[in-house]
Formats: structure tokens, sequence, C-alpha cells
């Protein structure tokens, strides 16, 4: 089969309604995407609308005068100004919609797929540019429409940074093609103000004028210089904000102990093994990857030669075609390739090792390619129909792989316990699932539901985490001390602690029901039956023990995780007793410090003061052993204390020492 170099000398001729076929597509990506108006914010989403400075004030100057990240505030929230990134753009199209429409997620979904329905339809156009037929631009189109590698710009609305790139990047190819400079150039402008990977879009329009506009190699290289102009200027005002060009060697993905063989032979292995399966057959369909998941591959891994080897000449042998025979195939091989590029962790080190999201443009390669072979056989009549009856398959097939993915994506557990499938050594996705989990504990309490389920999925999910990614105990300490109503979550985590135990063969007494734990009545009876459970289980894991146990050295496996956790929810729950003690204590404390005749004797409140004290003094101290550095504690377990530190203080110790000091001023009143 041969593919013909349309476009030299002989234009597909114009449909008589030109207007359809772009429609149609644009249609087709609004009904198969359609199921992501129902996500609310994913991912980084919440950093950067709900907790972006620049986008809650519409402060332009912040906009395009600091980095991606430098304007996000938020106290479990850091980053390294190395890796900062600049896409003032999509920062600017995410704080109109937050002007006009505040934090509803519909809105932004919603925008998100109209920019991808029209990047959708600017392919037709684009492709008619180039000399392709009807049918092939139609198809190509409609590939790139339902594609299921689209799936994470349309599922997370910061994201969006690919559909804008995308969108111009589109706009200046087809500009470009139609000889109009100065529209191009402002199109180049704006996709790389949306993202810094459009850098290489020049490259791909070079290509296209050399390869299939029918330019000569001198003209093609002085029409490629306004553009090379506008990357310039580009490279100068990111520089000037950032101070830098580019991600830090020590914040990217690959550290600096990588050798740049061993980065090229990962790379090859992960695009045999994610990239080319995910465009052809919409799988795997992996959010994020760590390096426990997905270990970097050594120079002794002969298949990763073999593959580095074969992917260097496919991409020359594409390049020298498209370049020197004009070929289309090549073309669209050598496209898929260029785009990619920025992103591929070959020509520089950026902070992830590899995302479907990427994909979204450097696709148009592929779509290309395959629309281009299909269109081959269709015009052989033996084979045109099964050719067009194979197109309407791969569309059929690869839209309801799109739709069912979609679909994992609206609820936060089931999003993450899909990564956590593809990847059960990503820490990060193991974390996230624990805090979706402890959310659902939350519902549950407030709706008085099934709380051990989510419980121990949770326990279960950051136990994970840590042995991962020993760093994560700040996420699962910042967590368990934040996010609930004044420790009714960390309470009900204790289901999952319970099950565990017992599964062990722990002989533990009952654990009061979470009923009893948030009522106010028999608070008494519910302290006592809470101090018999911890005596118990106390013994299991004693803190102390798991705390000087860990082998806490950076990325190093945290064998005695589940221990661990066991052990911090330990210490909740005696934190959660004395809470208890406390607030039935300053029920007491009120009556006695009022004048009315229920109020107790003095030798009553004098004994009831010195109660209180002894549970405040007993409740500072638990939190201060917890939070305090102890000498040799490695410099991440130290962070991680401090991070205990501020949580207790806040709202555990302070509490304790007001109802102290309330006590200690009565006793002394009385005498």
């Amino acid at each position: 089969m041969r593919i013909e170099p349309a476009g030299l000398n002989e234009l597909a001729p114009h449909p008589s309604r030109p207007w359809r076929a772009p429609l149609a597509v644009a249609l087709l990506a609004l009904l198969v995407f359609a199921p992501s108006l129902a996500i609310g914010f994913r991912l980084d989403d919440t950093f950067q609308i709900e907790r972006n400075a620049a986008v809650r004030s519409f402060d332009l100057g912040a906009i395009f005068g600091r980095g991606y990240w430098a304007n996000v505030s938020d106290p479990g929230f850091g980053f390294d100004p190395r890796s900062d990134l600049w896409r003032p753009l999509t920062t600017l199209s995410v704080a109109c919609t937050h002007a006009l429409f505040g934090l509803a997620p519909l809105p932004y979904h919603l925008e998100n797929l109209l920019l991808h329905a029209l990047s959708s339809a600017l392919v037709v156009l684009l492709l008619r540019r180039w000399g392709r037929s009807e049918l092939e631009a139609l198809l190509a189109a409609a590939l790139f429409a339902v594609a299921p590698v689209h799936i994470e710009p349309l599922g997370s609305v910061i994201l969006r940074n690919e559909l804008w790139a995308a969108l111009f990047g589109l706009l200046y190819l087809l500009w470009d093609a139609e000889r109009k400079p100065a529209r191009a150039c402002a199109a180049l402008a704006l996709a790389l103000l949306a993202k810094e990977s459009a850098i290489a879009l020049p490259v791909a329009a070079l290509l296209a004028r050399r390869a299939l506009l029918g330019d000569g190699a001198r003209t093609a290289l002085r029409a490629a210089l306004p553009a090379l102009g506008v990357a310039l200027v580009y490279l100068g005002a990111r520089f000037a904000v950032l101070g830098r060009l580019g991600i830090a060697v020590e914040t990217a993905y690959f550290g600096p102990s990588v050798s740049t063989p061993e980065v090229w032979l990962t790379m090859a292995r992960f695009a045999a093994e994610h990239y080319l399966p995910a465009c052809l057959f919409g799988a795997p369909l992996v959010f994020d990857y760590s390096p426990q998941a997905y270990p970097t591959t050594t120079t002794s891994d002969a298949l990763a030669w073999v593959l580095l080897l074969g992917f260097a000449t496919i991409a020359a042998a594409a390049g020298h075609v498209a370049w020197h025979r004009r070929s289309y195939l090549g073309f669209a091989l050598a496209l898929f390739v260029v785009l990619l590029g920025p992103t591929s962790n070959l020509p520089t080190r950026i902070g992830v090792l590899g995302a479907t999201r990427l994909l979204y443009l450097p696709y148009l390669g592929i779509a290309c390619a395959l629309a281009a072979g299909l269109a081959a056989l269709a015009r052989r009549e033996a084979l045109r129909r099964a050719a067009l009856v194979a197109a309407a398959l791969a569309l059929v097939l690869l839209s309801l792989q799109t739709v069912r993915r979609l679909a994992v994506w609206i609820d936060d557990v089931d999003f993450y316990t899909d990564i956590c499938a593809e990847a059960p050594r990503n820490a990060l996705a193991q974390g996230m699932l624990g805090e979706a989990q402890f959310a659902r504990i939350k519902a549950a309490v407030d709706a008085r539901g099934d709380v051990e389920t989510p419980a121990r999925a949770a326990a279960s999910a950051f136990a994970a985490s840590i042995e991962i990614e020993p760093r994560n105990l700040e996420r699962l300490g910042r967590q368990l001390g934040t996010s609930a109503a004044f420790g009714a979550a960390e309470e009900e985590l204790l289901r999952g602690l319970d099950a565990a135990l017992r599964a062990r063969g722990a002989a533990l007494p009952p654990l009061p029901t979470a009923d009893a734990l948030l009522e106010r009545a028999g608070e008494s009876a519910t302290r006592a039956a809470l101090a018999s459970w911890i005596a118990a289980a106390l013994p299991q894991s004693p803190a102390e023990s798991a705390l000087a146990a860990l082998p806490f050295e950076d990325r190093a496996r945290f064998v005695n995780a589940k221990v661990f956790v066991e052990a911090l929810l330990l210490d909740q729950a005696r934190c959660a007793e004395l809470r208890l003690a406390l607030r039935a204590a300053e029920r007491a404390l009120l009556a006695a410090e009022s004048t009315s005749a229920e109020a107790p004797s003095a030798a009553d409140a004098r004994a009831l003061c010195e109660a209180i004290e002894r549970d405040a003094r007993g409740l500072v101290e638990l939190t201060g052993a917890l939070a305090s550095p102890r000498s040799g504690d490695p410099a991440s377990l130290a962070t991680y204390r401090r991070e205990l530190r501020a949580i207790f203080a806040e709202r555990y110790a302070r509490y304790a020492l007001a109802l102290a000091q309330r006590a200690e001023a009565l006793r002394r009143k009385l005498g």
C-alpha cells in the first residue's frame, strides 16, 4: 500500500458545503466528551482556582508577572521556585471564568469541552489546506475528536493549558500554510503563553511547508524566521519572569544522579509500553507515575537499547523522507515526534515521566497517519467497504473507551482507585486515595452511615503511600489533623484500625460506636469504653516503638508503614479519650462558674478543677510528645514533627490549655 503525497501538484477539491465536516466533527467531540461536564474540580484544580490569589482577585500583574505556581497560597502546598512555569494565558482564562461564575465546576468544564470541539473542527480545515482528501481530513479529525488520550485535559480544568496551546497551535499551522505570517505569529505567541511545549510548533510548520506545500528548503527556512523571532521573544519574557528558562535537573522527575543514557532508555520503554498503546488502542491510561511505579531503566537492559535504536531509526527515517522525498506518512510520524519532543525528557528533563495529557496535540500526527492509511485502502474499489467499516468500528470502540474512562473521573475514590490498580507503586495516588476515602468518612459521619469501610480503606491507602514514599508522612499528618470537624473523622479512622488489629487476632473490647463518640449524652461511659479499648490496643503497636523503628532515609522503603499508621491512630485515640473528658468537664465547669442553684459545692468544684487541669496537662503532654523533635531524628521526620506540632497546638493543646486556665482561675476563687 502506497500513501500518495497529495498536495504538491493538485489540491483535493473543496466540498460544496465546506462547513459540514467541521461541524460534524465538533458535534462528535461534544457528544463523546459530554460526560466530562459531570466532573468536579480534580487534581490541581483546587490549587489553581480556589487557592490562587491572582485568579480570585483577577490580578493581571500577578498573572503575567509571576510564575504559574507562585500565586498559589495554601498552608499545605509548597513548591520549588526552580521548577515553576509561566502560563499566563491559561491562568487568565481561569480568572475570567472565576470572575463570571465563581467556583461552580460546570462552566469551567464546559469551556474545556468547547475548546476541544473547536480544535477538532480545525483539524479538518488544516488537513484540507495541507491538500488531503475530504475523507482523510474527516477521518483524522474524527479520530482526534474521540481519542481516549484526550481525557485528562477534559477531566481537569487547569489542564486546559493543553487545549489552549493546541487550539492556537492548529491556528498557527493553518495560517502559516495559508501564507498569513502576521496571523500565524500572533497564534504562535498565544500558544506559547498557554504552554511552553508549543515551542516545537515552528519546526512542525517548517516540515509542513517542505513536505506538503511544495516549498524549497531555503524558502521554507526563510518563512520560519518570523516564528523563530516570536519564540525568542517568548523565551526572553519567560526568563524575565522566572529568572530561568526551564526546570532544574534537581527538581525534575529524573534527578541529577540519573545519567542521560538511562533517561533515554527509560523513555524508550515507556513509549513502547504506554504512549503507543494509548494512542492506538486507548489503553493504558495512567494519570501519574512515580519512580517506584516505573523504575529507571539501567544501561544493562538489552530490550531498552533495541527500542531506543528502533525509535531513533524510525524518527530519523520519517524526518528524512518528509524533507527530501516529501512523504506524507513520513511527515505524519515526524509531526508526532516533533510535537512530543519538548515533553519527552529527551532534549531537557521535565517534572514528570510522562502522561497522556502530553499527547493532546502530538496525537495529531498519529491521527493523520491512521487516516492516511484508511483513506489509501478506501481508494481501492475492492477494499473500500472494508476500510470504511474498519474506520467506523475504530471510532465507535475509541468513543466507548473514552466514555467509560470519563466515568472514572467523576468520583474521587473511583479515580484514584483506578490509578492505583494500574500503578500500585504510585505513592502520590495511594496518598490521594487515602484523602478521598477520608472525605467519605466525613460524609458518613454527617449522615450517620457506614464509616468502617472507608476508614479501613483510608488507613490502608495511607500506609501504602508511606511505605512507597516516606515523605508522604507530612500529607498523612496534615490530613489527620486539619480535615475533620474537631476530630470526628480521625476517631472514625479507628474503625479501620480496630478491624485490622482484630484480623491479626488481637483480643479487644468493643470500640465505642460512631454515635457514642459524637453524642453529648453518656460521655463518661464512652470515655471509659474508649480507655478500655486503648489499653488493650496499645501493646499491639506502641507509638514510640514504631517511630524509633523508622528506616527514614529519603526514598527508602517504609517497611513498617502499617505499624506506624496504627501507632499514629492510637495516639489519635488517646487524644480523643482526653478530649471526651475535657468536653464533659467543660459543661460541669460552666455550671461551677455560674451562681445557679444547680452549681456544685465548693469541694466538688475544686475536685472538678483539679481533674480538668490533670486531663488538660495529659493532653498537652501527649501532643507535645508526638510533635517534639528527638535527637537523631532525620530531617524528614523532624519536618513531620513540626507539622504535627502546628496541627495539635491549634486543635488540641490550645483547647486544653484554655480549659485548664479557666479551671485554675475558679479553683483560686474558691480558695
